[in-house]
């Protein structure tokens, strides 16, 4: 999160830059019922005028930190090559005190990135603020902190940590004797024309190491690296950042078809040369599992999976690390 910083000579109060979103944000002290004006003034029912700052009103004081933050994204030169694109960079009015607002205000041209809420439920409207076509490296991430040259800001009285700079498993060389041949043998493998590579250890040897210098490997390359986990419980336990094959690959919106929810099948926007790695493989399977209320994608998390990988049609790889005895991954349908 970056607070209170100048882009293109914008005050804007904060940013939230995620992975697969970056959002703009405009605090605000009024509270009770709102009036949404795309160009006239806002007010409460109590008859308080709603500024943007200087600007008339919050909404025009977002699309302007809005264009200017992208105009500024689009003269950076990312690691992972990002190109930046209007919708993806969203706008968030956060209302310190309760408020009631009607979002059928906002027209839905505008309501696709423009989004007005109450303090209490900032944090799970963020979280559903995504552009599924995007998905910045943490290199690119930090690209943009350092080009705004804003500082880390450590609260008074906060201890300081002192800075120990992390190991760099990204040279074999430094890695433990057992892994050096097995990442080398990634290593070409990220290099070759291949798209699917199975790696089969034994339980408990060192994932979280091979995780973080595959991840290293395809930042060396400029590529984008999406690293998944089973479920997000498992995916939080892993070294590096990761997230659940649920959140990677399905929808968020469920659709609602003869009495189940289906999350579908999210359509990949992911870079051309993207590198997907699942740990834990040996927990993916494709018997098929659903609820009377439930489903994701077609019931089969393994086939869904490589559909939206999909090998066949793109320049996408992909490594499953498998533990050795366990056959759940099935390697037949891998290969075909």
């Amino acid at each position: 999160m970056l607070g209170n910083f100048y882009c293109q000579g914008r005050e804007i109060d904060a940013a939230i830059i995620q992975k697969n979103s970056i959002t703009i944000i405009d605090f605000k002290n009024y509270g009770g019922q709102i009036r949404f004006f795309e160009n006239g003034p806002w007010y409460t029912d109590q008859g308080a005028e709603i500024r943007g700052g200087s600007d008339i009103n919050p909404f025009i004081q977002i699309r302007k930190n809005r264009r200017a933050l992208h105009e500024f994204l689009q003269k950076l030169r990312f690691p992972s090559h990002y190109q930046p694109h209007w919708n993806h960079t969203f706008g968030l009015v956060i209302f310190h005190q309760s408020i009631a607002f009607d979002e059928c205000q906002i027209p839905h041209n505008l309501a696709t990135w423009f989004h007005v809420v109450e303090i209490d439920h900032a944090a799970e409207r963020v979280s559903q603020i995504t552009a599924g076509q995007m998905n910045l490296t943490d290199r690119d991430m930090d690209a943009i902190v350092s080009a705004l040259a804003i500082a880390l800001y450590v609260p008074a009285g906060s201890p300081r940590k002192a800075a120990s700079p992390q190991q760099d498993r990204s040279d074999p060389g430094e890695l433990p004797e057992v892994f050096q041949s097995t990442i080398a043998q990634i290593r070409a493998f990220l290099n070759s024309d291949e798209r699917l590579l199975v790696v089969i250890s034994m339980i408990a040897t060192g994932l979280d190491v091979m995780l973080e210098s595959i991840s290293a490997a395809a930042i060396e390359q400029g590529r984008n690296c999406s690293i998944l986990g089973p479920n997000r419980r498992i995916a939080n336990q892993y070294g590096v950042e990761a997230r659940s094959i649920y959140t990677a690959i399905y929808s968020g919106n469920p659709k609602l078809k003869h009495n189940q929810f289906v999350f579908d099948l999210a359509p990949n926007h992911d870079t051309e040369n993207h590198l997907y790695v699942l740990g834990d493989a040996y927990l993916v399977s494709d018997t098929p599992f659903e609820t009377d209320r439930l489903r994701y994608g077609s019931g089969q998390l393994l086939g869904d999976l490589l559909n939206f990988i999909n090998v066949t049609l793109s320049l996408h790889q992909f490594v499953g690390l498998l533990v050795y005895s366990h056959n759940c991954l099935n390697l037949l349908h891998v290969q075909s």
